[in-house]
């Protein structure tokens, strides 16, 4: 029996040091890097790594250096208030909230390369790459329009309700809208063919959609309220073919999303919380409230990168743009080349994150499974030492 136990200790105890996935993980940090005035939007070029940011109040889209997040260009777009990039072209598209228009900044210069007139007041833009298209929600006028990449020109305007939750899908060839009830207690997701250019499908979900997010990857959209649910479901991941639920989760008051499979994270306004959500399951692997110095309040948007790893936050009454390293991202560095940062005069502070309350941080997992691996071991070495040792007790007579 104890040669048995002995054996089964052993193998735990392999399992847990062959366990490669929480080998190497690293504990998140936090910076910050002072803008001079509040960032309202903020997206990521994936392929040269560059950080764009809306300065509303000024009147201005910072373009920010991957390597030392030093700004490197200021480009003048009137009242801008959401953002998206074109990583395969390079165009950076920022909507203007009191023009009617959208400016167009050529990434590869970061200057000003035209605007785009006619386009609704966009409260929410994304990007369908392989059909170079620029989808731009318009909640006032209750339209989706789509812009042509290629000719910086309106292609199409299709009605849809009073929405600013939007995310396409390029490998369906679709994009995804909102639109909220009358009593705002459910909605729709209004399906968009990107390359007919046409609404073609109407699904009704339980809450009223405030955020989309999607993974092209693993065709799930996920999807946040926009209002307080008394049903237990806030947050719903959604199968972008069947549209059948996955799973539903109750995130406290979720809002803003930012996706980069597999990594999905979602801010809490009502627990002033940021949480990484495992988004094969819903299982959440990290949740914070930030560390000392920064808070995740009032958080107004985030964009993550996977390449740097990196998660970009902005928030109200916040004048620094919030940067979350997570240590997991997919090559060390940026391929984008630097810019010097005697540039800029921004100011970059960085603490470790912690946890505050409640909050737990998933990642520490690591060294649950050191003391579980000594802890196995030892019992494998006291099972030894067992039979090894001689009997003391004096044999029994017949």
């Amino acid at each position: 029996m104890r040669r048995e136990v002995s054996v089964a200790c052993l193998m735990l105890l392999l399992f847990a040091l062959e366990a490669p996935l929480f080998a190497h993980a690293q504990t998140p940090t936090l910076s910050s890097v002072d803008l001079g005035t509040v960032p309202r939007g903020v997206a990521v070029d994936s392929s040269t790594g560059y950080v764009y940011t809306l300065l509303f109040l000024n009147g201005t889209t910072l373009a920010l250096d991957p390597q030392t997040l030093a700004t490197a260009a200021k480009i003048p777009t009137p009242s801008p208030y959401a953002v998206a990039v074109d990583s395969t072209t390079g165009d950076v598209y920022v909507s203007q909230g009191q023009g009617a228009s959208i400016s167009v900044i050529d990434g590869s210069t970061n200057s000003l390369s035209t605007t785009i007139n006619g386009t609704g007041t966009s409260y929410a833009l994304a990007v369908d790459e392989p059909d170079n298209l620029i989808l731009c929600a318009d909640p006032s006028d209750g339209a989706l329009w789509l812009v042509s990449g290629a000719t910086d020109a309106v292609v199409a305007r299709i009605p849809i309700g009073s929405t600013s939750a939007l995310a396409v899908d390029p490998s369906l060839h679709e994009a995804f809208a909102g639109n909220v009830s009358s009593g705002a207690t459910s909605g729709t997701i209004e399906v968009v063919n990107t390359t007919s250019m046409t609404l073609v499908r109407t699904v009704d979900i339980p809450i009223p959609p405030g955020r989309f997010a999607v993974d092209p990857a693993a065709h799930l959209l996920f999807v946040t309220s926009a209002g307080a649910q008394s049903n237990g479901t806030n947050f719903l991941a959604i199968d972008d073919r069947t549209f059948q639920t996955v799973y539903s989760l109750f995130l406290g008051g979720p809002n803003q999303m930012a996706m980069a499979s597999p990594h999905l994270f979602v801010s809490d306004v009502s627990m002033n919380r940021l949480y990484e959500i495992d988004e094969s399951n819903g299982t959440a692997v990290m949740n914070s409230t930030g560390g000392s110095g920064v808070s995740f309040t009032g958080i107004t948007s985030m964009a993550f990168d996977a390449q740097s790893g990196m998660l970009f936050i902005t928030e109200n009454d916040v004048t620094s743009l919030i940067v979350l390293t997570t240590g997991s991202n997919s090559t060390s560095t940026s391929s984008s080349s630097s810019t010097s940062s005697s540039s800029t005069s921004s100011a970059v502070t960085s603490n470790t994150i912690s946890s505050s309350g409640s909050a737990t941080l998933a990642l520490a997992v690591p060294a649950v499974s050191s003391v579980a691996a000594a802890f196995l071991g030892l019992l494998y070495l006291r099972a030894r030492r067992a039979r090894t040792s001689p009997d003391p007790r004096p044999p029994s007579r017949a």
